[in-house]
């Protein structure tokens, strides 16, 4: 018996969404563009400086969507 998808998954490179608190530029990014922060307390999170005005931004570890690679 051949191996048949029923459904294919996601795919497999994530892609994260965060907006800046200065300039209110929404930006996506991939994991290896960022920073990431393991907090006990408060929750880990990815730590990147935005494209527009170079503002340190934090975005919560939450995928936005994933991409097929």
């Amino acid at each position: 018996m051949a191996v048949k998808i029923i459904t294919k998954g996601k795919g497999n490179k994530r892609i994260y969404r965060t907006r800046c608190t200065r300039c209110s530029c929404v930006f996506e990014f991939e994991p290896e563009d960022a920073k990431f922060v393991a907090d006990q307390r408060d929750g880990d999170f990815y730590q990147i400086k935005c494209p527009d005005c170079g503002y340190m931004c934090y975005a919560e570890d939450k995928v936005a969507r994933y991409e097929r690679s």
